[in-house]
């Protein structure tokens, strides 16, 4: 089963607003993307200064089909609600079947909907997520009317599993998704072209640039006990969590 990689790249968020943007994020996309019945495992996200990210774990590549009844006027009804009905739904008298529902009997109308890619039903759930978020700081930028905690820079959003990789090419902001990020602004150059969520995190961690917010306090911990090591005054180390 597929896993679905997002990656939103801005300009450097102020850093209390990466980790509700995140949530936030993650929250809105499982919204939508259960609109639309899919089913999922696990969704993550990660924030770093200038990327908020979502991981969503086992997609299906095809929604399933759907059976759908819709109930219509009773049965006895005046002829012209009933030719209403059917004619809402481009549908013949033939292709009605009666229920009783309560004391009443009525007609009923039965839809069978084939399952569809479920690429396209991300592009349509994501851009609406992104869309509906809530974001109590944001600004426009250029001549787009898109609004965002700060500038968009890139969207990066692929469906893949073990055997393929697809890009998800929804459209936000006046850019279209695709595979390609970026490492650290400054300390790495170039485009990276991203096949799967671990390919994703290792590119990025040569391109000095870790998006677990964890593993880089606990990165930057230790480089501070190192210092404190190599210091002859008898420095301690005090954890202090609310600073």
């Amino acid at each position: 089963m597929p896993d679905l990689l997002l990656e939103i790249y801005t300009e450097e968020i102020p850093s209390s607003m990466q980790k509700p943007l995140g949530e936030q994020l993650k929250s809105r996309a499982m919204d939508e993307i259960k609109e639309f019945k899919l089913e999922f495992g696990q969704a993550t996200s990660y924030s770093t200064p200038q990327r908020t990210i979502l991981l969503i774990e086992d997609l299906p590549w095809q929604s399933n089909q759907q059976t759908i009844e819709t109930r219509g006027p009773r049965v006895g009804a005046p002829e012209k609600a009933v030719e209403g009905f059917l004619k809402s739904r481009n549908r013949n008298f033939d292709d009605l079947e009666t229920r009783i529902v309560g004391k009443a009997e009525y007609y009923f109308l039965t839809e069978v909907v084939p399952g569809s890619a479920v690429n396209d039903i991300l592009q349509k759930s994501i851009s609406s997520a992104l869309t509906r978020m809530s974001l109590p700081k944001s600004m426009f930028w250029g001549s787009g009317r898109t609004k965002w905690v700060r500038p968009i820079q890139s969207l990066l959003c692929i469906l893949y599993d073990k055997e393929k990789k697809e890009i998800v090419p929804f459209q936000f902001a006046g850019l279209q998704a695709g595979d390609i990020t970026y490492g650290h602004r400054f300390m790495a150059s170039g485009e990276l072209s991203i096949d799967s969520f671990t390919d994703y995190r290792s590119k990025l961690l040569n391109s000095f640039v870790d998006i677990d917010p964890n593993s880089r306090k606990d990165r930057k911990l230790e480089l501070i006990q190192n210092e404190i090591n190599k210091d002859y005054r008898n420095l301690e180390l005090v954890h202090d969590e609310e600073l």
